[in-house]
């Protein structure tokens, strides 16, 4: 993106004498600042000052950090180790990040009053809690439940469950926690499992599976309960039914028998000391590659003693026997971030790793409590805080927040305005996915113009709502019939008429500055064209009269030379507005004939030619808008939204959309789907019950879950459905809708 001009350089202000004082910014605007930051970064905020060392310690800065859904992964380590008495003890470990990075490196043990010390409990992460279950006090199992905060460190009592266990089992769905297993068989009738309800702080018994053999292990997947038994039986618990059902799935699970876990559809285990990935949909195991380092580091004897999912990247924990002396070990950790390669076979390769040692079981180096600060009277000054590390604690702020900030000093303002701010965000990967909205509206002139909006969140909820004023400027087009796309955080706006007549110009919305710019104009005058974005490139597609379409059928625009360039017409002799639509997937631009031979053309970017395509068997039948995500292609199909799977060229209807369906009256009209970060945003037009002259406009939110088992399932949780234009006149027009990165 060279040349881009995007905004008239600012005049070089002269630096205030008297910078405003600190403690002109409220207490409750600088704790919301702050529950922005990686907690990562608490420790050196400390040190800034007094006043910010007893905001970062309160309780108030977590139950912000929680309203805002601004929580991190972070890995908690329980050590039966020795104590200088001669006996064990549970000691409380969390392995932290520092400057950006995981160190592994034990902070201070956890203590308080509450704190359990038994052996052979059962433990289970809830969101930002432990529950530490049963195990035994001098060998007696116990029914008690304590809760370790990890927000505050403490410990807290729950309700008892109804039977003493020890080694039993523990597992988190669906905010209920099951418990399996570790009572004597006397009582295994009584009570073989239990479940503990989050809302109601109570214990239910759990019915044991059409079994007698013993149960080894489980799993959580795909928003089922899983338990596998000696004799390779495997049942399923489904929370909705409740109710077990024998399961034909996970086949070749049985040779595993060490630690494993979840990351979104695949198990991971080590296998004859290699470490493997399984795929449920195919039952195969795939190997790892990549782990070099960890391999060279563990040593014959090493043992692996945890496979954790942290955050999506899996951490594996194995200890070794130390050199000298020899009854001691040295316990490792190496966290592992993973990518899928779709190649002939599918392989799981490490991104990146970090392998370090994390403790020797002789030595616990635990820092002293700090002393109790007292309060400052006077806070430090503003400008004791350097530009750059604002910037930096400003980036990792959601934009829906910047108007609000803005109105705290001019010198936050001149800040948040400036083009180093989106830089720093840029550059820490912290951009906001952003709906922009361009209405055909008519003007009181009796005359129709374009309209920019955006649809932007407000106190953590999409607030569906036009935005104050439309974006202007002296560059703003306003051509009916064009073509836009999203590229990063920009939206180019291509061809078009003004009047009667084609246009070859383009011009580029910047969403950061909201501002418009020129870019070289097209080589062909085009309206009512396709546009795609793929490999920094821009697919501008049909649009032009027949006479010129073997001219031009289509054109390339490169971003890094931004020039443009014809593109080649797909071997067929159908004529340019016989293809109906078209689709970016897998690296690749897809596009689909009208006509009844059904025609499927891929153009690879890498060979720079067009193939007849076999797949998307099914496609035919849809006419109006769909969209993709992920490797899913969602459409509306007879007033029914369904998904796509590619593999098995069927749709199949997402469920989990009763209230959408429900507000959707006879006379809808669906107008764009739109993925909106991963999320389903479908917007739709109903005439208006009272002024028949006027329509409402509805937008729906979606966000999904897949489930695999039994079969390809679908479900949709609505997150918000509303209303956000409630009274538009019966000619206007969406003529854009996009999901942008801010």
């Amino acid at each position: 993106m060279t040349n881009n001009p995007i905004a008239p350089p600012r005049k070089k202000k002269n630096k205030t004498k008297k910078p405003p004082s600190f403690s002109s910014i409220p207490d409750d605007v600088i704790v919301n600042i702050l529950a922005r930051i990686s907690k990562s970064h608490y420790r050196s905020l400390c040190l800034v000052s007094k006043s910010f060392y007893s905001l970062l310690s309160s309780p108030d800065i977590y139950f912000v950090r929680s309203l805002i859904g601004n929580t991190e992964a972070r890995l908690y380590v329980r050590l039966w180790v020795r104590t200088p008495s001669s006996g064990h003890r549970h000691r409380w470990f969390t392995l932290g990040y520092r400057q950006g990075q995981l160190t592994l490196v034990l902070v201070r043990a956890l203590s308080s009053s509450y704190s359990p010390d038994r052996l052979n409990s059962t433990t289970v992460a809830v969101h930002s809690e432990i529950y530490q279950i049963g195990g035994s006090n001098e060998n007696k199992p116990t029914r008690a439940v304590r809760v370790l905060d990890c927000r505050s460190h403490t410990w807290r009592s729950a309700p008892d469950m109804k039977v003493a266990r020890k080694h039993a089992m523990s597992y988190f769905l669906d905010e209920k926690i099951y418990v399996i297993g570790g009572c004597k068989k006397t009582k295994e009738k009584m009570s073989w499992g239990e479940v503990f309800d989050l809302k109601t702080q109570t214990w239910k018994p759990l019915p044991k599976p059409p079994s007698n053999d013993n149960y080894v292990d489980g799993a959580v997947f795909g928003g089922r309960l899983y338990v596998f038994t000696i004799n390779n039986e495997k049942y399923a618990y489904d929370p909705t039914e409740e109710s077990w059902v024998q399961e034909a799935g996970f086949e070749g699970l049985e040779g595993i028998t060490g630690p494993w876990c979840i990351m979104g559809s695949l198990i991971f285990a080590e296998y004859h000391r290699m470490y493997v990935g399984y795929d449920a949909s195919n039952g195969k195991w795939l190997m790892v590659h990549g782990l070099d380092e960890v391999h060279t580091k563990r040593t014959k004897n090493s043992r692996t003693i945890q496979l954790v999912n942290h955050g999506g990247k899996l951490v594996i924990i194995w200890d070794v026997w130390h050199m000298c002396p020899r009854e001691h070990k040295s316990i490792w950790c190496a966290v592992i971030s993973l990518e899928e390669r779709l190649t002939q076979s599918v392989e799981y390769e490490s991104h990146s790793s970090e392998t370090e040692a994390l403790a020797e079981m002789t030595t616990n180096p635990i820092a002293r409590p700090r002393k109790k600060i007292k309060k400052m009277k006077k806070p430090p000054s503003f400008s004791s805080i350097p530009d750059d590390v604002i910037v930096n604690i400003l980036a990792r702020i959601s934009k829906s927040h910047y108007r609000a900030l803005s109105l705290v000093s001019k010198h936050l303002n001149s800040l948040l305005s400036s083009p180093d701010i989106y830089f720093a965000r840029s550059l820490i990967g912290n951009t906001d996915a952003r709906l922009y909205m361009c209405l055909w509206l008519p003007t009181p002139s009796s005359s129709h113009r374009d309209r920019w909006f955006n649809l932007s969140y407000r106190l953590g909820h999409l607030t569906l709502v036009p935005a104050r004023r439309a974006l202007s400027s002296s560059y703003s087009p306003d051509r009916l019939n064009s073509t836009t796309v999203a590229v990063h955080s920009e939206i180019y706006q291509m061809g078009g008429s003004n009047g009667d007549k084609r246009t070859r110009a383009v011009r580029v919305l910047d969403c950061r500055s909201h501002t418009w710019r020129r870019a070289p104009d097209m080589k062909m005058a085009r309206k009512h064209a396709r546009s795609y974005f793929l490999d920094e490139k821009i697919y501008v597609i049909g649009g032009c009269t027949q006479r010129e379409e073997t001219m031009t059928w289509g054109e390339v625009f490169d971003l890094k030379t931004q020039t443009w360039k014809p593109l080649p017409k797909p071997p067929s002799d159908d004529d340019v507005n016989s293809y109906h639509n078209g689709v970016v997937f897998e690296g690749r631009l897809y596009f689909f004939t009208t006509k009844k031979n059904k025609k499927n053309y891929a153009y690879d970017p890498k060979e720079g030619r067009w193939v007849q395509e076999a797949g998307f068997v099914g496609l035919e039948g849809m006419t109006g808008p769909w969209c993709v995500i992920g490797s899913v292609i969602f459409a509306e199909h007879g007033g029914i939204f369904k998904w796509y799977d590619p593999r098995n060229g069927k749709w199949l209807e997402v469920h989990g959309l009763n209230e959408v369906h429900t507000k959707r009256a006879k006379s809808s009209r669906t107008i764009q789907l739109v993925n909106h970060g991963g999320k389903l945003v479908i917007i739709w037009d109903a005439w208006h019950m009272r002024q028949r002259e006027h329509k409402s406009v509805w937008c729906a939110v979606i966000s999904f879950e897949k489930r695999l088992f039994p079969s390809s399932y679908m479900r949709g949780r609505v997150e918000e459905c509303r209303v956000f234009l409630g009274l538009a006149h019966k000619s206007y027009k969406l003529s854009s809708c996009l999901s942008v990165l801010v």
